[in-house]
């Protein structure tokens, strides 16, 4: 029994975003699912939602990224 790569799909404040990150499979059957961001500015803060679906169903999960320092 196979399993099939999920669909990701990325959200910064509830808007969509281009970049799908990376997707890295696992011995085991599972998925490593990473968005990196580099050289982080002011304007990149916020609530950023990581979703997946595959046939098995679909799962999401949130992380609040802070950025601190002078907002230019």
């Amino acid at each position: 029994m196979g399993t099939e790569e999920p669909d990701i799909t990325w959200y910064k404040d509830g808007k969509q975003l281009e970049n799908s990150g990376s997707v890295k499979p696992h011995e085991n059957g599972t998925y490593l699912v990473e968005l990196e961001i580099t050289s982080a500015q002011y304007s990149d803060r916020g609530l950023y939602t990581c979703t997946a679906q595959n046939q098995f169903g679909y799962s999401s999960a949130n992380v609040t990224l802070a950025v601190k320092g002078k907002q230019i």
